[in-house]
C-alpha cells in the first residue's frame, strides 16, 4: 500500500489543528456579532451578563479565551472522531486475533498509516494463520509417521521373529521345510532393510540434509539403463515397456544417482500398478527449456480423490494392498523430494485410460 504525503496522519493532523482553530475563530467572531447586537439594542436577558463583560475587560478576554479553547477542543475532537474510531476498532480487532480468532480480519477504509497498519496486521494474522495450520499438518503427519513407520517396520519383523523363534525351537519336518522358513526370513529381512532405508532416505530429503553432487547427465541414457535393469521385475509382471526417445541428446545438470533414485521409483511403481494394462510407457523431450520424462501405465487408474495425495509420505490409495505392491509408500514421497531438490516438479495424472508420472527439469 503506497501512500501519498497528503494522505499521512501528521498531516491531516495538522489539517484538523488548522480547521479547529479556523471553525474556532468563526466561531468566536459570530459569538462577538452576536453579543455587539444584543448590546446595542439592549436585549435581555443577555444584556446584564455582555455589559458586565464590556466593562471588565481582563475577564472578558480571560471568559473569551476560555470560550475559544472549549470550541476549539470540540471542533478537534469531531474532526478526529473518524480516525479514533478506526484506531480503536483495530485495536479490539487485535484484541479479537489475540484470542484466538485467526478468521478475524481489519476492514480496510483508510489510506494513511492507520489503514496501513491494519492491511500489516491482516497480512500478519493471514501468515500466522497459514503457519499455524502447516504446524497443525506436521505434528498430525508426525503422528501418521510414528503409527505408518511402527506398522510397516512391526509387519516383516514380527514375521522375522515368528519364524526364527520356529527354527529354533527345532519346529520343522525336513530341510526342506527349514530352507523354507529360512527364505522367508531373509525375505522379509530384506523388505525390512529396504523399509528403513527409504525411511532414512525421505528422511534426508525432506530436511536438506541430502548432498547434490551435480553433473552433466544423459536423461536418454539414463531412462534406457533403467529399463534395462528393470527387465526382471518386467518379466515377473508380465509388463512390456516401450520406449519413446527424444530424436535428440537431452543433457541436465543434475546428480545422476538421485535421479536414477527418482526414476527408478517412478519406473517400479508403473509396473506394480500398471500390470492389468501389459503396457509400460517412457517418453522423454524437451520442452522450452526443460526436459520432460512421462511414465504412463495403463492399469487401474487412480481415484480423484487420491490424485492429490499420491506425493504425500505413507500415503496409499489403495488401502488393502499386499505387501508385494509396495514398501513403506515412501518411493513417491523420496522422488517428489529429489526433484525439487533439483529445482524441478514432478506431477501425476490419471484418466480411465492411463495414468501419467511427469518430471520437468530445467537445463542449465
Amino acid at each position: 500500500m503506497k501512500n501519498s504525503p497528503l494522505d499521512s496522519i501528521r498531516w491531516k493532523m495538522f489539517l484538523y489543528f488548522c480547521f479547529s482553530i479556523l471553525l474556532t475563530l468563526l466561531t468566536v467572531i459570530a459569538l462577538w456579532i452576536i453579543a455587539m447586537i444584543i448590546y446595542e439594542n439592549r436585549m435581555d436577558p443577555f444584556y446584564s451578563i455582555i455589559s458586565y463583560v464590556f466593562h471588565l475587560p481582563i475577564i472578558g478576554i480571560l471568559f473569551l479565551l476560555l470560550l475559544a479553547g472549549m470550541f476549539f477542543m470540540l471542533y478537534f475532537f469531531v474532526l478526529t472522531s473518524s480516525l479514533m474510531k478506526y484506531l480503536l476498532r483495530i485495536i479490539h480487532s487485535v484484541n479479537v486475533i489475540s484470542s484466538g480468532n485467526l478468521d478475524h480480519r481489519i476492514p480496510i477504509t483508510r489510506n494513511d498509516e492507520l489503514g496501513l497498519l491494519a492491511n500489516q496486521i491482516n497480512t500478519m494474522t493471514e501468515k500466522l494463520d497459514k503457519s499455524m495450520e502447516e504446524e497443525r499438518k506436521a505434528a498430525k503427519a508426525k503422528q501418521e509417521l510414528i503409527t505408518s513407520v511402527s506398522h510397516d517396520l512391526r509387519t516383516p519383523l514380527t514375521s522375522i521373529v515368528g519364524y526364527m523363534d520356529l527354527i529354533e525351537r527345532d519346529q520343522y519336518k525336513d530341510e526342506v521345510e527349514l530352507r523354507h522358513y529360512t527364505n522367508i526370513v531373509f525375505s522379509k529381512a530384506k523388505r525390512l532393510q529396504k523399509l528403513i532405508e527409504d525411511l532414512f532416505e525421505y528422511t534426508r530429503t525432506l530436511h536438506g540434509t541430502m548432498i547434490i553432487k551435480e553433473e552433466k547427465v544423459d536423461v536418454g541414457q539414463l531412462l534406457e539403463q533403467l529399463v534395462a535393469e528393470a527387465f526382471p521385475m518386467l518379466d515377473k509382471a508380465g509388463v512390456q515397456c516401450r520406449l519413446h526417445p527424444f530424436p535428440e541428446k537431452i543433457i541436465v545438470t543434475a546428480d545422476g544417482d538421485k535421479l536414477a533414485r527418482v526414476y527408478e521409483n517412478l519406473i517400479s511403481n508403473a509396473i506394480q500398478y500398471g500390470q492389468k494394462g501389459k503396457y509400460v510407457d517412457i517418453k522423454w523431450k524437451l520442452e522450452k527449456q526443460e526436459a520432460v520424462v512421462e511414465i504412463i501405465n495403463y492399469g487401474q487408474p487412480i481415484a480423484a480423490q487420491d490424485l492429490p495425495f499420491v506425493f504425500e509420505r505413507f500415503y496409499r490409495g489403495e488401502k488393502s494392498r499386499a505387501d508385494h505392491l509396495g514398501g513403506a509408500g515412501l518411493g513417491l514421497a523420496i522422488a517428489k523430494n529429489i526433484i525439487e531438490l533439483h529445482g524441478g516438479t514432478v506431477t501425476a495424472r490419471s484418466t480411465t485410460d492411463q495414468t501419467v508420472f511427469e518430471t520437468r527439469l530445467t537445463i542449465n
